[in-house]
């Protein structure tokens, strides 16, 4: 998703250096919305690119030696594929990428609005007026969203925070207006170096076109008497890299001096676990649906198989040591487990519910075999090559290309396989005409039917009786065997999988005077019922005061609301004990926006107490 800086203002005013100390109002201020983005490209595993701050030779056997086996998931078998049986790949390699990183990921918001407290963030910092700063302010406690990869597992984490930034402020002189400013933090323990956007002398404007890399940006929100502020609202981009790339130690090392040159310790880390239990109990039920009347022929026609664990189970017990994964879950063996080799099995399909007929490998015994891989290549060569050759040919003669090289692939007679695919070809074309009917993009709506051509293949032969079934054994993974399908075992090497990965972040952040979110509470007197008092003053600009009383000690939550129903703020969520509260709305939506005149509502939810009040911002 393409995203912009929040609200900008690049105001053509006179103007020279700036200091934080301009601020008339420096405080302590409190995190109250904050979005991050991460765009992640993998990295070419066989070479330097020129983004990373090398050449393309120099790391290439750095790159081949520390993370090659790393970065390989084997299909289905690493002998296998040394033997030249070509099924298996480097999921980063060059040649089959064709260019030097690939995404794979964008978009990646870790926490907004008002999740933020009931995901345990409380940011709380103060800012001084010779520009310096202190999280968190002393007294209090500072907590941010951010990622954990240890051991090469990639999993969202919220650490406490003690840090003192050394900032970096330019920009034009303040209007009442609010301003855009540039921002940069030049030395941290916990967050990203990057540098302020350059103030242009010439015309008095904060630069916000030639951005470098890695850069920040503030915008100031005055409040009601023009001469202070109640919020700012900061936004940053970094990149991987060394503090002036993109964060401290975190990144690529890309000095030639260093003697860590090359390295890569920002990673994506992919989890992977497995059980047998979820196959055990889809063979248990297999009985229960044969006593229950499914015919014995379905039953027989299901091979169930609990030699390897299944790839990504779920696990059906308890979690009773209380390690957060049920009990007959198999970790990786970097993690203590024993987790190398597993199945992809999936007898559920997307609805969760046993063989309803929404499962992609049903027509194969819902294993990933073989026949499945076979159909899959075959049907995606096929499809692509007559794209490419009959861009204008439309996607049904698309589909029958992809759907006849399948039925061929099976030993169909020639004539039958046409008639077979012109019908898939049909059912997937009415599949994109529906998607479009519905407002999807048609280039979307043909690759995602695409993807399931090979479905539809299978399950077409299997229903007039070509058994494409060959789940009922393991595949023999090493040449000279006898077997020449069967169910694929995937070899996990060095687990859990790292992606070594190039990666970008955007984070847009709002913080609030947090005298403003406080609230002020009495509790020298406990009310006799839940009651919620109409604002003061009402009309209001921009500030007013919202008042209740709690009977009893609840998780309470004050939101605002417009009159079409849409979510403007989250003023507090937290426990409170019982007695007469209030706190201050200051016109502000949860981005830190200035909120037009107009009718909005004020509702407080406190354990089974609930209700709604109505107010006018009139400027």
């Amino acid at each position: 998703m393409r995203k912009s800086l929040t609200t900008l203002l690049a105001l053509v005013i006179a103007g020279s250096s700036f200091s934080f100390a301009q601020f008339q109002d420096p405080d302590h201020y409190y995190l109250t919305d904050v979005k991050v983005f991460y765009y992640n490209y993998l990295r070419d595993s066989t070479a330097n690119p020129s983004w990373a701050g090398g050449n393309d030779t120099t790391l290439s056997a750095d790159w081949d030696t520390n993370y090659v086996d790393k970065i390989q998931m084997h299909w289905p078998n690493k002998a296998y594929a040394l033997a030249g049986s070509g099924t298996s790949q480097d999921i980063l390699a060059a040649d089959s990428l064709g260019h030097h990183f690939h995404t794979i990921e964008t978009d990646d918001s870790l926490l907004v609005t008002e999740s933020l407290e009931e995901y345990g963030v409380y940011l709380h910092i103060q800012i001084n007026a010779d520009g310096s700063s202190a999280i968190p302010p002393t007294g209090y406690e500072a907590t941010y969203p951010t990622f954990n990869d240890t051991l090469c597992i990639t999993i969202p984490t919220v650490p406490t925070v003690d840090d003192a930034p050394t900032l970096d402020w330019t920009g034009p002189e303040e209007t009442t207006d609010g301003d855009l400013y540039g921002w940069g933090v030049l030395n941290s323990d916990v967050f990203d170096w990057f540098e302020a956007l350059e103030f242009n002398a010439t015309d008095g404007t904060i630069d916000t076109v030639n951005k470098p890399n890695n850069w920040g940006s503030v915008l100031a929100h005055y409040d009601a008497t023009g001469t202070a502020y109640d919020s700012l609202t900061f936004e940053w981009s970094a990149m991987d890299g060394r503090w002036q790339d993109g964060g401290s130690d975190s990144g690529y090392d890309d000095d030639s001096t260093s003697a860590t040159y090359g390295a890569l310790d920002r990673i994506l880390g992919v989890r992977m676990t497995g059980d047998t239990s979820t196959i055990a109990a889809t063979a248990y039920a297999l009985t229960l649906m044969q006593a229950g009347g499914l015919a014995d022929s379905t039953i027989e026609a299901i091979n169930v198989s609990t030699s390897y664990p299944m790839l990504g189970g779920s696990g059906q017990a308890d979690d009773a040591d209380g390690d957060g994964d049920a009990d007959d879950i198999i970790l990786p063996t970097a993690l203590g487990g024993s987790l190398t080799h597993a199945y992809f099995f999936n007898p559920t399909g997307d609805d969760g519910v046993l063989f309803s007929g929404d499962e992609a490998f049903a027509s194969t015994g819902y294993y990933f075999t073989k026949n499945f891989l076979d159909a899959a290549g075959g049907f995606g060569y096929a499809f692509t090559v007559a794209m490419t050759v009959a861009p204008t040919a439309g996607d049904s003669a698309w589909f029958w290309a992809g759907a006849d090289s399948v039925y061929r692939a099976f030993g169909v007679a020639d004539a039958v396989a046409a008639v077979y695919a012109a019908s898939t070809a049909g059912t997937m074309h009415s599949l994109v005409t529906a998607s479009v009917a519905a407002g999807a993009d048609y280039t979307d709506a043909v690759g995602d039917v695409a993807a399931a051509g090979p479905v539809y293949a299978l399950g077409t032969l299997a229903a007039t009786g070509t058994d494409v079934n060959d789940s009922g054994h393991d595949m023999d993974l090493y040449i000279g065997g006898t077997n020449t399908d069967g169910r694929l075992i995937f070899e996990l090497d060095d687990s859990p999988v790292c992606f070594p990965i190039y990666q970008s972040r955007t984070v847009q952040g709002t913080f609030v005077k947090y005298s403003l979110l406080e609230v002020d509470s009495d509790l020298s007197n406990v009310p006799m019922k839940f009651e919620v008092h109409n604002n003061y003053p009402n009309p209001f600009n921009p500030v007013t005061t919202i008042r209740f009383d709690l009977p009893e000690a609840n998780r309470t939550k004050v939101t605002v609301w417009n009159i079409l129903g849409q979510h403007v703020n989250t003023l507090y969520i937290g426990d409170l004990q019982a007695g007469s509260h209030k706190l201050h709305f200051n016109g502000l939506d949860r981005s830190g926006q200035a909120l037009s005149s107009g009718v909005y509502f004020y509702k407080v939810e406190s354990g089974q107490f609930h209700a709604t009040k109505k107010m006018m911002l009139l400027k």
